[in-house]
């Protein structure tokens, strides 16, 4: 207790309570994560201020695991059925050292009943802006160009402060770049063909810059029309270099306005990704598919050119940089990156350990050893030794980056999906990101455990929802890093961590946040956070970071992970955690976190794979994701199975509640499964947004975050035959409607019912009777006992269902929320 003295004198108390919460899906599949909630914080007004913690010590336990419990079953249509009475009954025990309150809701918030159809996602807000920045190019420390999808152009001559917006060629822009020692004559080029000139980029800021189509020429040296320019190199001020789809390639004469043109013979590879030059005749360029073309005779036919397979290439291939005639450097999808040493190709992925995409490389000027790696994620990885180590720092973007460009030894620039610029000035070390518009990709999300309403999205901002997404309000987090992930533990309290070891923690659902200290030592990237209750939490992240607070983030401590691996992705339910990450790391703790055990290559379906994030929809069954694919665990993670593949998507996260399990991705893709992983339906959002993030409502219901501040929602079918409706006293019997409902059969302990307990018939044996208590599920938190002092005391819960004759089969649940508040 630390007195603050000022003019008046006043004491005040801030008490701090303890909460805690569970949710179960109905037919068969328990859903229970404990957390606790915090109270509320009187503010100074001046004076002496007291501040005391009371911890109400609250307890919240949920039997109701067994099928029994939870499950009804098989049911035929238009035939009744209960979970168990007596001593297989769904029993919530729930405790304070202060008199406590049981509160019992529907996880969603809105009152759907039983039901197993899901719709398609559908936008609840989001910005919409012209197109995504692809291509950046830096002609000094303060200026730079972006362009990219839609005619998208922007423009800085002070390093970012501010930008101008001029229109440019119509289309699709691919990449950009300056005339050397002309800061006014810059290059586009894009998709069908597109070459374009401006030779007036700074002349005058504020004035639209003019274009010349320089298309003609290029066409009538062969290029075919609907072939897209990819990239462009300009080696000095009288050539330029472009490769494009279906193996093109062509070099352009500035002078002479002339281009030559041809098609690579060669068949066994595809589109050319990226092309760099170190002089006009000494030219290399990368397939998607991995394979490497290079020229030192400036050759126009596909006879100078040198084809070589990189090793082991990923998926796709995404860029090249040419340091020197014995140094280049490629990247790749799923962190690939390979370094030339002037006759072969090595790769150095493992070196790097890195499970997301790289879409950019560069080498830094005058030294060849040095490079730029850049991954989707915002992340700048930087090796002084070709590719043998690497350190990390963070571009502070929460777009989707694309394309990075080293123009002196120190200044770098990087280009973000969402019309975002970012600029270093020390050689990588650190970054300062600039929007012209201000959008950004919402990297995480997530719903409250109590009420399904509530929704927090967050990327550099945070957007709170209290009306399950029909409005938003926005808050600062304050920090200098976006957030990566989000968890709630109640309607009000979470954590969001982030690049640069950054732990934010917020008790008004993101209205306000707070910044809490890590570990000494951890200053690297977390990845993803998990609460446990409103005391406890665990973060993850790179180099196999695992931190771990016990006090609501006071101190946050670390704990020994056993493995150096990136970690992606964490998750828990009661006290069993489960972490993964790169080269098919998984860790599993029992205790909270305390301690951890890896699962050994033999219980995992691969060694090698990369896992990018965890979900767990109970105690015991878990879902692990791939870039394309799911793993299944049915025993809290000790072993695990391949569920399903995923060949629409390439997936950035997971989440699950009861059979369903939702992914989300690059493409505009969502993939959804209702039958625990083994099929996944895929789904357009019609947004043409990359999707960063999801957080699952109850088995019928996903939030979504994507790019451009975009928010979605899947809600539960509202079709008649999927969806069984909330028991209604007046329409309600067990003979002739159909409904969904719930009966307290009994109370123990020390408890007091507050919902009518079951006296009818057989006293305390619910039945299916229209005469004992049968009630709907509130929608909203509704108290159904309490303790009128310390103590403990429990609620006895059957369940009760019945479809209609002409309902559809298929397996139906409904999530259910308990909250235990105190005092």
């Amino acid at each position: 207790i630390q007195p603050r003295m000022s003019g008046m004198s006043t004491t005040r108390r801030r008490i701090r309570v303890a909460r805690a919460a569970a949710s179960l899906a109905c037919a068969g599949t328990l859903v229970a994560a404990a957390a606790l909630a915090g109270g509320t914080h009187a503010a100074s007004t001046g004076g002496t201020v007291v501040d005391a913690e009371i911890v109400s010590a609250t307890t919240l336990v949920n039997d109701c695991r067994s099928s029994a419990a939870s499950g009804f079953g098989t049911v035929l249509p238009d035939t009744g059925a209960l979970t168990a009475t007596g001593a297989g009954v769904c029993r919530v025990t729930f405790g304070s050292t202060q008199p406590a309150q049981l509160r019992i809701a529907q996880s969603d918030g809105t009152g759907t009943a039983m039901g197993f159809g899901t719709t398609a996602p559908t936008q609840l807000t989001g910005y919409v802006a012209p197109g995504r920045t692809i291509g950046a190019f830096g002609y000094d420390d303060n200026r730079a160009w972006l362009v990219g999808k839609a005619s998208t152009v922007y423009r800085t001559d002070d390093a970012g402060a501010t930008w101008g917006n001029p229109p440019g060629p119509a289309g699709n822009l691919w990449d950009v770049e300056a005339t050397p020692g002309d800061p006014n004559t810059w290059w586009v080029v894009g998709e069908n063909r597109i070459f374009q000139r401006t030779a007036n980029a700074f002349v005058n800021p504020a004035s639209a810059v003019t274009w010349t189509n320089l298309a003609a020429p290029l066409a009538a040296a062969g290029w075919p029309a609907a072939v897209d320019v990819n990239e462009l190199t300009i080696p000095d001020t009288a050539t330029i270099w472009v490769v494009g789809e279906q193996r093109w390639i062509g070099r352009y004469s500035i002078a002479g306005n002339s281009w030559t043109a041809f098609q690579h013979t060669t068949t066994s590879f595809g589109d050319l990704a990226a092309v760099d030059s170190l002089d006009a005749s000494t030219v290399m360029a990368v397939s998607v598919d991995g394979s490497v073309l290079r020229t030192t005779t400036g050759a126009t036919s596909s006879a100078g050119w040198a084809v070589t397979a990189l090793p082991n290439p990923p998926e796709q291939m995404t860029d090249i940089a040419y340091a020197s005639a014995t140094r280049a450097y490629a990247v790749g999808l799923d962190g690939y990156v390979a370094v030339w040493d002037g006759t072969s190709w090595t790769d150095r992925s493992a070196q790097l350990d890195l499970p997301r995409d790289l879409l950019g490389v560069d080498s830094i000027p005058g030294s060849p050893n040095s490079l730029l790696a850049l991954d989707g994620s915002g992340g700048v990885h930087r090796s002084d030794d070709a590719g043998l180590t690497w350190t990390h720092a963070a571009t502070r973007s929460a777009s989707r980056t694309g394309d990075i460009h080293a123009t002196t030894a120190t200044s770098a620039y990087v280009a973000a999906a969402e019309r975002s610029f970012s600029s270093s000035h020390d050689g990588g070390a650190t970054w300062t990101t600039q929007g012209p518009t201000g959008s950004e990709e919402l990297t995480a999300i997530a719903a409250s455990p109590v009420d399904g309403r509530r929704i927090l999205a967050a990327g550099s901002a945070a957007y709170r929802s209290t009306n399950a997404g029909s409005s938003w309000n926005t808050a600062a987090t304050g920090a200098a890093y976006p957030v990566r992930d989000v968890t709630l533990v109640s309607d009000t309290e979470g954590w969001g961590v982030g690049d640069a070891a950054t732990i934010l923690h917020t008790d008004d659902l993101g209205a306000t946040w707070s910044a809490q200290t890590p570990p000494g030592g951890v200053t690297g990237t977390l990845t993803g956070v998990t609460g446990l209750d409103d005391r406890r939490a665990i973060a993850v992240g790179f180099d196999g970071t695992v931190i771990g607070t016990s006090n609501g983030g006071g101190t946050w401590t670390s704990r020994a992970s056993g493995t150096t691996s990136h970690l992606m992705g964490v998750d828990s339910v009661d006290d069993i955690v489960l972490a993964v990450g790169a080269s098919a790391t998984v860790l599993r703790s029992t205790n909270a976190g305390a301690s951890w055990s890896t699962i050994p290559g033999g219980s995992l379906p691969s060694t090698t794979a990369d896992l990018l994030d965890v979900a767990m929809a109970s105690d015991q069954v878990a879902y692990a994701l791939t870039r394309h694919g799911v793993w299944r665990s049915a025993d809290g993670g000790l072993t695990w199975s391949a569920a399903a593949s995923l060949p629409s998507t390439r997936a950035r996260a997971i989440a699950a509640a009861g059979r369903t399990v939702v992914v989300v991705g690059y493409d505009d893709r969502v993939e959804y499964s209702t039958d625990d992983g083994a099929t996944f339906t895929g789904l357009a959002t019609g947004t043409g947004m990359h999707i960063g993030s999801v957080a699952m409502v109850d088995s019928h219901t996903a939030v979504i975050g994507s790019a451009d501040k975009r928010r979605m929602r899947m809600d539960v079918d509202t079709a008649g035959d999927v969806q069984v409706p909330d028991w209604s006293l007046a329409s309600n019997d067990w003979d002739n409607a159909s409904f969904f409902g719930v009966c307290l059969q009994a109370v123990g302990g020390s408890a007091i019912a507050d919902w009518t307990e079951d006296a009818a018939g057989t006293a305390n044996q619910c039945e299916a009777d229209v005469a004992d208590p049968w009630r709907a599920l509130p929608a909203i938190a509704s108290q159904a006992a309490h303790t009128s002092a310390a103590g403990s005391g429990n609620v006895d819960l059957v369940w009760g269902f019945k479809p209609d004759a002409a309902q559809r089969a298929g397996t139906y649940e409904a999530g259910v929320s308990f909250e235990a508040i105190a005092p």
